[in-house]
């Protein structure tokens, strides 16, 4: 009984001594665990840098043929870019043909948002940051962004380096010119104003470049191309506009190639015929308005649409419409002024017919009875004008 007493208190002596023990390794622990695992924590990066493109070519070289130049190009620019910038941080960016941070940047740079210069930028000057600032917007498709900066490039340059930003300058005229004489060829089946509006603004380039550039053969060649292109392109879409009924468009358009200095009088005939019939159409469509007006009651804007037309016809030089063509446009206005004095005079509104009577008169136009009844209302209205008391109106002399 005592030796199976004595047994029971060693186990349980044993086990009391191996809890204090581990209880005293948690306290003290006598492998520095932690330490292990604080000196091991750095390693995480390495593994991430060894994700890099250019990293991995360098620990390995066979890894180097895999790696294409834009993509290292572009790392070395994500490396400068997390340095100041300078003018080279600029360049390697346009290298790795990232053309809206060049845009930025150097914009940055030239502003002095970047503080004061640095050296390399007092040793490259401005003119070669100026150059690629604009050669990187013109990449962009801004090409008036583009040529304010190389147009800076230039006046900043030494004399020796000047050649070289008037061609930068040359370049970006063709660029501009064709990309607008291209919009217009795939417009050219729509017969829009846009066609015509893109070769004018090709034109407009050119010579800008021309004499920004003076004597490159390039351009000279471009703009007599897009000159002529303009003639027949206006006339195409001024007929596009007359099928649309478009009168209004259509004359404009036409009268503003007939006033086009360069225009060549070879074609002037066949515009001039354009024109009378784009005028007739409008006047035609002026009155036709007109009449639909009156038949609604809305005799205000009959009488304004009549004006217009009398404008328009009045504006429009002798030798631009036929003579067969003009009588004809007037006996329609005369029409429309006599059927709106006539109809204010029935309804007794003798001052409101008064004055489209005595156009109508002026006009003539619907024939001689038609006349007979202008005279008859114009003779009745003028009666109750002189039976108010009131003096007569110069027209009415």
């Amino acid at each position: 009984m005592l030796i199976e007493d004595g047994l029971l208190l060693l186990v349980i002596l044993v086990a009391c001594t191996l809890l204090i023990v581990g209880i005293l390794d948690l306290i003290w622990p006598t492998r520095p665990r932690d330490r292990t695992r604080r000196r091991e924590a750095p390693a995480a990066p390495a593994v991430e840098a060894s994700a890099d493109p250019a990293a991995q070519a360098v620990a390995d070289p066979a890894a180097a043929q895999a790696v294409a130049p834009e993509s290292a190009a572009t790392g070395a620019a994500e490396a400068s870019a997390r340095q100041p910038v300078t003018p080279e941080t600029v360049f390697g960016l346009y290298e790795a043909r990232r053309f809206a941070e060049v845009v930025r940047e150097g914009a940055a740079l030239l502003e002095g948002e970047a503080g004061e210069p640095s050296v390399a930028t007092r040793s490259h000057g401005s003119a070669a940051l100026w150059s690629v600032v604009g050669l990187a917007k013109q990449a962009l498709g801004d090409h008036d962004g583009a040529w304010a900066a190389l147009e800076a490039a230039r006046d900043r340059a030494a004399a020796p380096d000047r050649p070289i930003h008037e061609r930068q300058l040359a370049v970006l005229t063709l660029d501009a010119a064709r990309a607008r004489l291209a919009r217009a060829d795939n417009r050219a089946n729509e017969k829009s104003p846009e066609r015509v509006g893109a070769i004018r603004e090709a034109i407009a380039w050119l010579e800008r470049g021309r004499a920004g550039a003076p004597g490159d053969v390039a351009l000279e060649q471009t703009l007599a191309m897009a000159r002529s292109a303009l003639w027949p392109a206006c006339e195409d879409v001024s007929k596009g506009l007359m099928a649309r009924q478009e009168w209004e468009a259509a004359r404009r358009l036409l009268g503003e190639t007939l006033a086009d200095p360069k225009f060549p009088r070879s074609r002037e005939a066949g515009v001039r015929d354009l024109l009378s019939a784009a005028v007739g159409g409008e006047i035609g469509q002026l009155t036709a308005l007109a009449v639909r007006s009156l038949q609604q009651d809305r005799e205000a804007e009959a009488f304004e649409l009549l004006q217009r037309a009398e404008e328009l016809l009045t504006a429009v030089p002798g030798d631009a419409l036929s003579r067969h063509r003009r009588q004809d446009l007037v006996r329609r206005l005369g029409w429309g002024y006599a059927k709106l004095g006539i109809r204010r005079a029935e309804a007794g509104q003798f001052e409101a017919a008064l004055e489209p009577l005595f156009r109508a008169r002026r006009f003539g136009g619907g024939g001689a009875d038609r006349q007979e009844e202008v005279q008859m209302a114009l003779v009745k209205a003028l009666q109750a004008r002189a039976a108010a008391g009131k003096a007569p109106a110069e027209g009415d002399r």
